[in-house]
């Protein structure tokens, strides 16, 4: 069973996740049939109570999201311990980020990576994996490039900045390291065309979904020797930076917000409103992701999504073409009433 076959039926996809959690430890990559030309929408969220001792990092593992991922999804939620009994939001319905459906796209936005195939029966599919990224101080490079190597049991030859840096800590690190539970990349790497960088790997789980990396991309150890052996040489890779993304599904619009790359704890003061230049951000998302069409826009709510950021698609309008607004969703009852009267 595909996440893509069951968008619309909550209770089986939240059925599938629980008996992947049981089998096999946590749930693995989203294999996620691709809708439709013009649309953009992949996955279901779901909702899970925790039990107690249950940590945030032990809730992204399990399932499958990562930890950025998962406190943006639930922000009132303790950043390590929620406790039992609280009512989590798993984030993994997406707007695929630009318009690229081959290869693998990287959106360091989302700390997300896609990767575009086709079934064994002949559809277009994409696998979505949580990564860590770069550090402020050892940024991922945005752009394009392509896999040039496949590796098992990679040797690790940390440049002389990274030895540096251990050695400042005390921590005096090796020419080369071998394979191991000290090695960093993993048992698996993809070598990229960008000298230097490597889909990887990792010998520390808990910081998947994190700004932890010395500027490569690194997957859980179950996502990568998935990835691996899907991968040959050649493959492109797109990596961008796209903290606003908009998408259709039948003709409704989503709008899906995060905070920018440099800002994962913006230090926010009360709930400010948008000023004139927080809207430009979602306007110019709007003019450059959605197709031509005759929309209507709630405003109200994309100002909301826009200042909230928590990661996760929100219906912000629709279509004029598909005949009539979609109903049943609560989150689009926006509407300004009229004042209630007083008597004088």
């Amino acid at each position: 069973m595909q996440f893509g076959s069951v968008q619309s039926q909550p209770a089986l996809v939240l059925g599938f996740v629980l008996l992947c959690v049981l089998c096999a430890g946590g749930v693995r990559a989203e294999i996620l049939l691709l809708p439709k030309p013009g649309d953009s929408v992949v996955g279901s969220v779901y909702q899970v109570k925790t039990t107690y001792g249950e940590t945030a990092p032990m809730l992204a593992r399990i399932h499958g999201v990562g930890y950025h991922e998962l406190l943006w999804a639930n922000p009132d939620v303790h950043s390590w311990m929620p406790g039992e009994g609280a009512q989590i939001l798993i984030p993994r319905q997406y707007v695929l980020p630009g318009k690229i459906r081959e290869g693998m796209v990287l959106n360091i936005a989302e700390f997300r990576l896609y990767y575009y195939e086709q079934s064994e029966d002949g559809r277009a599919q994409v696998r979505s994996y949580p990564v860590s990224i770069g550090r402020i101080d050892w940024l991922t490079p945005l752009g394009k490039t392509q896999v040039v190597d496949r590796l098992e049991n990679p040797n690790w030859y940390p440049p002389a900045s990274v030895r540096l840096e251990h050695e400042a800590r005390g921590d005096k690190l090796s020419k080369i390291v071998g394979p191991g539970p000290d090695n960093p990349l993993g048992k698996y790497a993809l070598m990229l065309e960008t000298p230097g960088y490597f889909i990887h790997g990792t010998n520390r789980e808990e910081g998947i979904g994190m700004r932890v990396t010395h500027g490569c991309i690194r997957l859980r150890s179950r996502d990568i020797a998935e990835l691996i052996f899907r991968i040959s040489i050649g493959t492109p890779v797109e990596i961008v930076s796209i903290p606003i993304k908009v998408g259709l599904l039948d003709g409704v619009v989503y709008m899906e917000a995060h905070e920018k790359p440099l800002e994962e704890f913006p230090v926010r003061v009360g709930e400010p409103m948008l000023t004139e230049v927080d809207l430009a951000a979602p306007l110019a998302a709007m003019e450059a992701q959605l197709p031509p069409g005759d929309y209507v826009i709630y405003w109200e709510q994309v100002m909301e999504v826009a200042r909230l950021k928590r990661g996760v698609p929100v219906v912000v309008g629709w279509n004029r073409e598909i005949g009539e607004p979609p109903t049943g969703r609560p989150e689009l009852q926006w509407r300004v009433e009229p004042p209630e009267s007083s008597e004088t």
